[in-house]
């Protein structure tokens, strides 16, 4: 048995991803476990589809098992995206290998580069370049290129690349005895608004969520049934909905409470509040913030975090708990090889997480309860709060 882990959003699950699992089926894997964004992702916004949908998704059209990645990480820059999710692998104790997708194709490339992001004279390049003008990116392109040259310092300027390093970075620094495989990315580019044959972006999907003539192209049919049946009951969400809600809790939020969010630093807080206060919406504020220094997704992460209570504290720590959302039979298999060797509590019903958690892995979890329940505003069916509680892990039967 061989058991291969994905870190991922499927906002929604397509054809790429598809791609992605069945090139490492090939590869040799028989269990595919896939940590997935919760009810919030990475760009700073509600999940268009639900995570129980997309975990219905995903197992029925290749994985085996899904696993939540919490809001606390899922919502985040891709250094604390990637240890959330590497630190849930590591932490099932049974993974033999992660695997991703990126634009390059070439493990040996990016495991330089994560190894050069670790060592010292890449820390001492950075510092040298980190002026306090210059964009994060910048830096670390700047930085790179000092310390392991122009190819490895290229390999940052593409996004699945940049989520790669990171995952191989983290395998690093949390000692993670699986290895590392990568399948390179095929058809259309992170953001991309063209399409080719069978592939399209997830964002060109999601602007093209309801238009089912079109997106019937790039996605499964198994996926294609799930979002059908999401739009019937209004449960796809259009993050636009909670613009006046951001807005509403950053006027009301003081400084230091604004000094507390993840990726607040070297006075953004000020430039947040002096914008919250004179912008009439989301966009005005987002105009208003933005700056070389302080990009719209990093801008849209904090935005986030603070409607969901996410501090830099809860950050800092590592997931304390395994959240199933979706399993088959071969998903049981990994489950069962889990529990004989896990230190963290495998919760199948939300209800059990009052009695077992504890302390600030409680109040995470409380977090994925209030995205869900966030998240139902932005629908048009303006699902009732406590949808955790009423949901239960999906189980295909092979």
């Amino acid at each position: 048995m061989k058991i291969s882990c994905v870190i991922s959003e499927f906002d929604p699950f397509h054809n790429g991803h598809k791609y992605l699992i069945e090139r490492q089926r090939e590869n040799g894997a028989s269990h595919i476990a896939a940590v997935m964004s919760g009810s919030f992702v990475q760009r700073g916004e509600c999940a268009a589809i639900s995570k129980f949908d997309r975990a219905r998704a995903a197992v029925t059209a290749g994985a085996d098992l899904v696993i939540e990645l919490p809001a606390v990480w899922a919502c985040a820059a891709a250094p604390v995206f990637a240890r959330g999710g590497v630190s849930i692998i590591k932490a099932l104790n049974c993974a033999d290998s992660i695997f991703f997708g990126s634009e390059c194709g070439d493990i040996t490339l990016l495991e330089n580069c994560a190894d050069a992001l670790i060592s010292e004279s890449f820390k001492s390049a950075f510092e040298k370049y980190n002026d306090g003008a210059t964009p994060y990116a910048g830096v670390m392109q700047k930085a790179l290129m000092d310390t392991a040259g122009a190819k490895c310092a290229d390999v940052l300027s593409s996004p699945n690349n940049i989520l790669a390093v990171e995952y191989i970075k983290e395998m690093r620094l949390q000692k993670a005895d699986f290895k590392a495989e990568t399948v390179k990315r095929i058809g259309c580019g992170h953001n991309c608004p063209s399409v080719d044959k069978s592939f399209a972006s997830a964002s060109d999907i999601r602007r093209s969520i309801k238009n089912f003539s079109y997106i019937k192209n790039y996605i499964p049919k198994s996926s294609l049934d799930v979002i059908k049946a999401a739009d019937a009951a209004g449960d796809i969400a259009d993050t636009r909905l909670l613009d006046n809600l951001i807005l509403y809790k950053l006027r009301t939020m003081d400084l230091n409470s604004l000094s507390c969010l993840p990726d607040v630093s070297e006075g953004l807080e000020n430039r947040i509040k002096q914008a919250a206060e004179s912008s009439a919406d989301l966009d005005e504020l987002l105009s208003g913030a933005v700056c070389k220094r302080y990009s719209k997704p990093r801008l849209r992460r904090a935005f986030a975090c603070a409607l969901l209570n996410i501090s830099s504290d809860m950050q800092s720590q590592t997931p304390g708990y395994i959240r199933v959302l979706g399993l088959n039979n071969r998903g049981a298999e990994i489950l069962k090889s889990v529990k004989r060797s896990v230190d963290l509590p495998v919760i199948t019903k939300a209800s059990e997480y009052s009695e077992r958690l504890c302390g600030v892995q409680r109040e995470i979890f409380k977090r994925d309860i209030l995205a869900t329940d966030v998240r139902g505003l932005a629908c048009e069916g303006k699902t009732a709060m406590g949808q955790d509680f009423l949901k239960s892990p999906f189980i295909a039967r092979l």
